[in-house]
């Protein structure tokens, strides 16, 4: 963690401290967090190591040099860990103080409300117009293969509120899920013994997986298997648009920064990696991805990643 101290006689208005925060946020990447440590430091967390810490206080040390009254900028470096594993117990963001954020991306009361409408409209629609794919996939499920048609999952949601996720049922009723947890760790350890198996392929899919029925495996294929988030979307659980929800094991394995994706938006049932990268970026590319998702969404680039989304779906590109 690096701390930007202002000068000692720091007087400044919010209108100059989001100008300066502004500035220091075009040093930083995406998966870097910036916010207010105390009456005149800005912190910046850092995803990297202690030699990447040092490179990036030269790099704005080469380019502000003083605060917006012409105070000079001191840093300091310190070390910062947080657990994810004290999240999912909790199921409620561990953000310490230094995270009352400075960065000016804070959505309106507005946007909020139009993103919901979005959602509403968009959700009804869908459940309208899809009724009878979801019906005809439900007998399929149903006829093939014994087990309740919906499968039903805790993940979590904004803020790491857990609630219920809703798919097709793609697996066997029997299937063990330790298999999917075992291979979640190794993707997030990079573990080099599973390396050839994951890949650290973006999203948390077995490669042939034993699992799945062959109903199963068209439902995915076609992501009709998606389709009952259109409830949870309904519902408010989800929006159109957002990060995919992960499941309470999956974010054990988190780095502090990855937490950001369900603690900054509302989960999606598609986003930016599904149009952009699909399943063929690693993980961090795809928290990358949400997390720009996160600092500049609006209706309009929603409507945007629907409409590719569709392109995507039709073309079946990544999916498994």
């Amino acid at each position: 963690m690096v701390l930007v101290s202002l000068g000692e006689g720091w007087r400044t208005s919010p209108e100059e401290l989001f100008e300066l925060s502004g500035r220091l946020q075009n040093h930083i990447r995406e998966t870097d967090l910036l916010g207010w440590y105390a009456h005149n430091q800005i912190a910046i967390l850092l995803d990297t190591d202690e030699h990447g810490a040092r490179e990036c206080i030269g790099r704005i040390k080469s380019k502000e040099k003083t605060d917006t009254a012409g105070h000079a900028l001191t840093f300091q470096l310190l070390s910062y860990s947080e657990s994810a594993s004290s999240f999912v117990e909790s199921h409620r963001p561990r953000v310490p103080a230094l995270f009352i954020d400075c960065d000016p991306r804070i959505a309106s009361k507005s946007q909020l409300i139009s993103k919901r409408l979005l959602d509403l409209c968009g959700s009804l629609i869908g459940i309208l117009l899809l009724a009878p794919v979801m019906i005809a996939a439900a007998l399929a499920v149903k006829l093939t293969s014994s087990g309740p048609i919906i499968f039903r999952q805790v993940r979590l949601g904004k803020d790491g509120k857990p609630f219920k996720f809703l798919k097709f049922r793609s697996m066997r009723a029997d299937a063990d899920q330790s298999l999917h947890r075992r291979h979640v760790k190794a993707l997030m350890a990079r573990d080099e013994k599973d390396e050839a198996m994951c890949e650290r392929k973006a999203w948390f899919k077995i490669e042939a997986d034993p699992r799945i029925t062959p109903v199963g495996r068209f439902l995915r294929q076609t992501s009709i298997d998606e389709l009952p988030q259109l409830f949870n979307v309904l519902r408010g659980d989800m929006s159109l648009v957002g990060p995919r929800p992960p499941i309470p094991y999956e974010v054990e394995s988190y780095s502090a920064w990855h937490l950001r994706r369900i603690l900054e938006v509302k989960p999606g049932i598609t986003g930016f990696w599904q149009v952009e990268g699909r399943g063929a970026v690693t993980f961090d590319d795809m928290v990358r991805l949400d997390l720009q998702y996160a600092r500049h969404w609006t209706v309009l680039t929603d409507i945007r990643i629907l409409l590719k989304t569709v392109i995507v779906v039709l073309q079946q590109r990544g999916a498994a």
